[in-house]
């Protein structure tokens, strides 16, 4: 996996000599139930808070279908747009997102005007030809919020149709689904308060796009998001809630999302880490830096921190792990708060964002790595942007006080 823009790293301090960041490249196709509220960039910001770094691409032209054949219609099987944009980079993963009313039927019955498996298919094999060891994911999302008479009465109803036909996609195709629509439906019933439809009762809210970009980060990444912090434009218990929710989904519809047959998974015992065997060799990572490769599917513990590993396949296709967290006391304490920082290398600005009161009055200290101070700061938060070009390039100590503590983190000016 490869390279990009920002990368939000969790407060473990990292190892600064010696890294090589881990970089995965994603490729959304679909329609506005994407670029609403740019879901994309949601997924991004989310999936960086374990320490990957992500680059996306996006192709989502309004009301297109992955296999429409009516008159006036657009089809992305039918477009060299998409064709060249899945050529162009070497992606690690291509989400895919059709019209969802195009997915309403009885299960495994799709509209006479639709090429729906075909143009899956056609989408699928062209990703497999460019990029063997790419996987794709099928989204499976939500429909109406009144449902559609007489596929499905409700919102949760007519999901239920959209899912069980993304799942009819999976088991002909293969590959991965992302449970998007289930993850809707838990909110729905156990938090009818949370508006995850926009007033036109089609598209999301921004929570709504909030839980599809964590639903599909915790099945891209297999990470619990809800565990990390993250600074969302919204309210943060919610927004940790909802993280919880889509990691809770994806983890108890690994039966039918076809994760277990690609990702390796990591369990602790004692200071030993061990990985799913089998594989030709094993890369660990600490905290997304770099440790070393072994032909022994274990690694032996020493400090604490966020581990994963890429597996080696015999195709020679490398499968990225969950992350798992080793010797940590937690994400916060008594005295101690939650903060991120982005992106990290830094050239001429980074955002820290900070998960308290907006009229907390917070202290930003910087320090050089021979611990002169260099730079004093005040902000209210929720987040606030340093100016770091005038910083000779080398490592950094960032401090961030307030009513409380915060832990200090390191950053590197390139």
């Amino acid at each position: 996996m490869r390279r990009h823009l920002i990368i939000l790293i969790f407060l473990t301090t990292i190892a600064l000599h010696g890294s090589a960041q881990d970089t995965s490249r994603v490729l959304f196709i679909g329609n506005s139930f994407i670029s609403s509220n740019n879901l994309p960039e949601l997924f991004r910001s989310i999936s960086t808070t374990s320490g990957n770094t992500v680059i996306t691409g996006v192709h989502a032209p309004g009301g297109a279908s992955v296999g429409d054949l009516f008159p006036g219609s657009y089809a992305h099987m039918d477009d060299p747009v998409v064709y060249d944009l899945i050529r162009s980079q070497d992606w690690d993963f291509v989400v895919v997102q059709d019209n969802q009313g195009r997915l309403v039927y009885d299960e495994g019955v799709f509209h006479p005007q639709a090429r729906t498996i075909e143009g899956h298919k056609m989408l699928r094999d062209s990703v497999r030809f460019h990029h063997p060891c790419a996987r794709l994911v099928w989204f499976a999302g939500w429909g109406f919020k009144n449902g559609q008479p007489p596929y499905g009465n409700t919102g949760t109803e007519m999901i239920q149709r959209i899912y069980a036909n993304v799942r009819f996609i999976r088991d002909s195709l293969q590959e991965i689904l992302s449970p998007i629509g289930p993850a809707w439906t838990r909110v729905i019933t156990d938090m009818p308060s949370v508006a995850l439809w926009h007033p036109d009762e089609q598209h999301p809210t921004l929570q709504g796009s909030y839980l599809a970009a964590a639903t599909l980060a915790a099945t891209i990444f297999r990470t619990d998001y809800g565990s990390l912090p993250h600074v969302s434009s919204f309210d943060t218990v919610l927004a940790r809630q909802l993280r919880q929710i889509a990691y809770a989904t994806v983890m108890d519809s690994l039966s039918h999302s076809g994760i277990p047959n690609y990702a390796p998974t990591l369990t602790v015992s004692g200071a030993t880490l061990n990985a799913t065997p089998g594989f030709q060799s094993y890369k660990w990572y600490r905290n997304s830096n770099y440790l070393q490769t072994t032909i022994a599917a274990s690694l032996q513990l020493s400090q604490p921190g966020y581990y994963f590993v890429k597996a080696l396949t015999t195709q020679g296709c490398e499968e990225q792990s969950p992350a798992i967290g080793y010797g940590l006391t937690g994400l916060e304490d008594p005295v101690r708060g939650i903060a991120v920082i982005y992106p990290n290398p830094a050239d001429e600005f980074l955002t820290v964002g900070v998960e308290r009161e907006n009229s907390a009055r917070l202290e930003l200290t910087v320090y050089s790595a021979d611990g002169r101070l260099i730079i004093t700061e005040e902000f209210s938060g929720p987040a606030h942007t340093l100016y770091t070009g005038s910083l000779p390039p080398g490592n950094y100590l960032i401090r961030i006080t307030g009513s409380r503590e915060y832990r200090p983190f390191q950053f590197i000016r390139r």
